[in-house]
């Protein structure tokens, strides 16, 4: 039985607001009625969170895709991550007086290479926004080349990112813009 969360929450379903960003990428025979209403959303006060399919597209130029393809800074990038992921991946099963010894000591490998990539494609100052904002749009640019290993990467890097946010390893990269 397949549950309806807006009626169970004494909500119409008509009543609930359609979210999504449909573009014109999605064949003429669907509808949008059919998308939002193929399998009950998630409500939660006025935001519906659907779990369905809508046909959302990001244009990307061809430059950018090339760029990113042909970019030695981001394959060097990625090269170091890949061999000191398994250290960061090992960080929990270690005492924690090492962790952050090695989150440091990987933060100082990759930090040459990560400023020189970010202003390949970004002139705006290095702020934990444009910086977090770069790493995404590389994980979206990945995914849209089919380099899906290297948009996993790119999550694992951003996550890897955000614990030397928190411990603080990021900060002289912000104020020596």
């Amino acid at each position: 039985m397949k549950k309806n969360i807006p009626y169970l929450l004494g909500a119409p379903h008509a009543s609930v607001p359609k979210i999504g960003i449909y573009t014109n990428d999605r064949p003429s025979t669907v509808k949008d009625d059919e998308l939002y209403n193929k399998q009950a959303p998630f409500s939660f006060d006025n935001a519906v969170v659907s779990e369905e399919f809508t046909y959302f597209s990001v244009n990307l130029q061809k430059a950018d895709q090339e760029r990113y393809l042909n970019s030695f800074l981001k394959k060097k990038l990625l090269h170091i991550w890949k061999k000191q992921r398994p250290l960061i991946l090992a960080v929990p099963k270690l005492p924690e007086s090492l962790e952050s010894a090695i989150y440091a000591n990987v933060f100082q490998k990759i930090e040459p290479n990560l400023l020189p990539a970010y202003r390949e494609d970004f002139s705006f100052p290095v702020i934990p926004f444009t910086l977090f904002g770069w790493l995404q749009y590389m994980k979206l640019i990945a995914q849209i080349t089919g380099k899906h290993r290297d948009a996993c990467y790119w999550e694992e890097l951003t996550q890897f990112l955000q614990h030397c946010s928190r411990e603080k390893l990021l900060d002289h990269l912000f104020s020596s813009n």
